[in-house]
């Protein structure tokens, strides 16, 4: 697998959203867009994913406009994953060798994301800092680094 194949997109855009959902915070576009922390892809084919994860009912909350100026995506604020998609991101083959490609380095890299104090509705919720370093170290100190 290489870091730009369909599959590893797609895990990663599941992914973000069902950590978003689990810690009540809201996605954003920045956050999952074609050039973004988790992968950096050309924007037709970012579309096109985001096209296929819409068509096949594994997210709600986008509107995705055709114009004679190209393509155009609205994130709106309800956003997320489905449960269509999680059962996907769950059971797939191809997700499954997504997550064994992408190992521990994506955990974090997502846990660090999904932490920033902007994304949450509720600031009383955000994760403490030395938390995540001390999750990230354990991660680290018991398979290695990636």
């Amino acid at each position: 697998m290489a870091k730009d194949d369909m599959e590893i997109i797609i895990y990663k855009i599941l992914c973000y959203l069902y950590e978003c959902m689990k810690a009540g915070v809201r996605p954003r576009a920045e956050d999952m867009g074609w050039d973004c922390q988790m992968f950096t892809i050309p924007q037709p084919y970012w579309d096109r994913i985001m096209k296929e994860l819409i068509a096949n009912g594994f997210v709600d909350g986008f509107t995705r406009t055709v114009t004679k100026s190209g393509v155009h995506m609205q994130m709106n604020e309800d956003a997320g994953i489905t449960f269509k998609g999680r059962e996907f991101l769950r059971e797939n083959s191809g997700m499954k060798a997504a997550k064994s490609y992408l190992g521990k380095a994506f955990v974090i890299l997502l846990e660090g994301i999904t932490s920033d104090p902007q994304c949450y509705f509720d600031t009383r919720k955000r994760r403490d800092p030395m938390q995540i370093a001390t999750t990230i170290i354990l991660i680290i100190s018991q398979e290695g680094c990636p």
